[in-house]
């Protein structure tokens, strides 16, 4: 099949696809499937790809998704979409990639058959804990050779922006500080940054007709600390579910009265693998940083010291320790409202 012929088969679609676009597509199509016929391009809805993604029918067999990555990104960044959704779907926790360009514009993607948990969650919740078992795995096997994520400094500050229940955070909680450090240990149990979806909400995982659960829409993936995947799941449970997710996921036993404080922690906790990441990302590039970030779970007589600077307006946003340091201390004594 040839170039003006495949023109013309998209010329129903000249509202989807431009000139560029449609030689891409016909390439892509034509390299996996050989000559090829296709069905209507119909846009995916959900997350934010809706208008970055359509999905057809090609030679009245395989369904297979069309992924555009905005061209206004930088060839790192669509090369790390492309390299966290090929991994992911080598290790059977996402679909398969069936085709790239070289300068990553475009990739074809393995069209899942199954139903997003966003219409089952409220029936199934366990499954969102199956999903973290699953990500733990691949992260115990996955092998890295990506690039740190630019913008870890902003998705903190949105992290911090979105504790809206400081109230809850106010009150000491042992048990939730144990839970904090269980993980604060385990930190350098990663020394290298690992792929991350980021965005693992339940619109973004889907119970196949197999009943596996797979995670698609990788357009916000990145590096980080594994625990950032499992974390964000964890905001996705009910109330219900946080005694047995803490339980699974730590073995700490905690008080019910304590429940209601577990996301916010939670967050805090997310905040803190992001700072671990920043700072692994740091020793890419500088050999002389020192081997480990220490926090004020290594120091708490550091707190006291840290209170006063932040209050006196002297806090170091650019020092990852601030922000470790800071996040802890949040969780016991200062109240969020004032924090900007």
């Amino acid at each position: 099949m040839d170039l003006i012929l495949a023109i013309l088969i998209f010329s129903m679609d000249v509202q989807l696809f431009n000139h560029h676009q449609q030689a891409l597509l016909h390439e892509a199509l034509y390299v996996t499937y050989g000559d090829y016929s296709i069905e209507d391009w119909i846009p995916c809805t959900g997350g934010t790809a809706h208008t970055h993604a359509f999905k057809t029918r090609v030679n009245d067999r395989f369904e297979v998704i069309a992924r555009w990555i905005d061209p206004q990104r930088t060839h790192t960044l669509r090369q790390q979409e492309r390299v966290c959704t090929q991994r992911a779907g080598d290790m059977d926790i996402g679909p398969s990639v069936l085709y790239h360009d070289a300068e990553d514009h475009l990739m074809l993607i393995e069209c899942l058959d199954g139903t997003p948990l966003t219409l089952e969650i409220l029936h199934t919740p366990s499954q969102m804990i199956a999903l973290a078992h699953q990500l733990h795995i691949w992260h115990a096997s996955a092998q890295h050779a990506l690039r740190p994520v630019p913008n870890l400094q902003s998705r903190i500050q949105h992290l911090l922006s979105q504790l809206k229940h400081p109230d809850q955070l106010c009150q000491p909680a042992d048990q939730l500080l144990a839970y904090a450090h269980h993980h604060q240990q385990h930190l350098d149990e990663h020394p290298q940054l690992q792929p991350c979806h980021m965005d693992p909400n339940p619109a973004n995982v889907i119970q196949c007709t197999d009943g596996q659960l797979k995670l698609i829409d990788w357009s916000e993936s990145g590096l980080g600390h594994p625990y950032i995947d499992i974390a964000m799941i964890a905001q996705y449970l009910p109330r219900s579910l946080h005694q047995h997710w803490l339980n699974l996921m730590t073995g700490h036993q905690i008080k019910p009265e304590h429940l209601i404080q577990f996301k916010a922690a939670n967050q805090l906790l997310v905040i803190q693998c992001h700072i671990w990441a920043l700072h692994q990302a740091e020793l890419l590039l500088d050999t002389t940083a020192p081997a480990r970030v220490e926090t004020p779970l290594d120091h708490p007589e550091g707190l006291l010291k840290l209170q006063k600077r932040w209050l006196d307006g002297a806090f170091n946003t650019q020092d990852p320790r601030e922000y470790l340091a800071l996040s802890a201390h949040l969780a016991r004594n200062i109240d969020l409202t004032s924090f900007k």
